[in-house]
């Protein structure tokens, strides 16, 4: 007996000192985001020539993925509004085509397809080095390019880019005359990720549960045209941490523009597979806009609900988001 409660005592010790080093092991920072948009250095002569110097700074870039300016009428001149779309993790604009450009058109406006940090590179590293900083960052230099190209701008966004929506419109009010947000990325649908990367030895468990640095998503052709394949764990660290430190309730509350949310929902079985609907629901209850609406697309049976890729129904996704623009943001 004496034995069993001396190796009892010894293996809760040891389970105490694992439970005590876990705990006490070092977290990815909380990051810092900066609170003024960056300057572009172009007017609305030169913009064009800019989009397509910075981009061809990057080699490895995809066909099409690239950053562009949509003008209407094919005229370099301002318009009322503009539109910027902001794509998703690891995705490119063909996310939301032609939804967004067929919004342009309809609102004779010009529109910014932008390219987030690391997003459209043929290349494993793509997001080696990149940061929660320079992630958010890029999504406010995609808003500086739209108060360029128009007088007011409508953000419209899917994913990650719908969560740094909202985080632009909170921290810039002034500068965002509207929002479309299609399947916001506030959580996901399941939070372990999450809470592991975040976590104590986060960093040193993902490598290990990814067996090194690079996760590499296997894609059909037609999608790995326009959605990454490989992912350096660098992404996951600034992604989350990204959604962790903006995503939250105070954000919300800042937010006062109208906004128009959609996504995939037909029932508990038949929903959003990546990120959470209930956590966006109850986004959306806390957000202080007095024009906002919400609707559910049963039929779009996809994540991704605005791509002709992809979606069932982002013909009825185009057309709601239009009534709603058309009824609450320029009227």
């Amino acid at each position: 007996m004496k034995f069993l409660k001396r190796f009892l005592i010894a293996l809760i010790l040891i389970i105490a000192t694992i439970f005590i080093i876990y705990k006490l092991g070092p977290k990815i920072p909380e990051p810092i985001f900066s609170h003024t948009l960056p300057e572009i250095p172009a007017d609305i002569i030169t913009l064009d020539n800019w989009v397509k110097q910075h981009e061809s700074k990057y080699p490895t870039l995809k066909a099409g993925n690239e950053a562009k300016i949509v003008w209407n009428d094919g005229i370099s001149i301002s318009t009322e509004y503009a539109i910027v779309y902001l794509p998703g993790f690891g995705a490119s604009h063909q996310e939301g085509f032609p939804v967004h450009t067929n919004l342009a058109d309809s609102l004779n406006a010009n529109l910014y397809l932008a390219r987030l940090k690391g997003q459209g590179l043929n290349s494993e590293n793509a997001y080696k080095g990149l940061t929660a900083e320079s992630y958010m960052e890029s999504a406010m230099e995609a808003l500086s390019v739209g108060k360029l190209l128009g007088e007011k701008v409508i953000i419209a966004a899917t994913s990650t880019g719908a969560a740094q929506a909202l985080w632009l419109a909170s921290e810039f009010p002034n500068d965002v005359e509207g929002l479309i947000l299609y399947s916001p990325y506030i959580a996901l649908r399941q939070a372990f990720n999450e809470r592991l990367v975040l976590g104590p030895w986060g960093k040193n468990i993902t490598k290990l549960v990814m067996g090194g640095e690079i996760n590499h998503e296997v894609r059909p052709d037609s999608i790995a045209a326009f959605w990454s394949e490989y992912y350096h764990v660098d992404a996951y660290y600034s992604l989350f941490s990204m959604i962790n430190k903006s995503m939250i309730q105070e954000t919300f509350q800042k937010v006062q523009c109208p906004v128009f949310m959609a996504y995939y929902y037909k029932d508990e079985s038949n929903q959003d597979n990546v990120v959470s609907v209930e956590a966006m629901k109850e986004m959306f209850a806390q957000l202080s806009s007095k024009i906002k609406k919400e609707i559910p697309f049963p039929e779009s049976g996809n994540h991704v609900i605005a791509s002709r890729l992809r979606s069932k129904d982002w013909i009825g996704v185009q057309d709601s988001s239009w009534h709603f623009i058309k009824n609450n943001i320029i009227n």
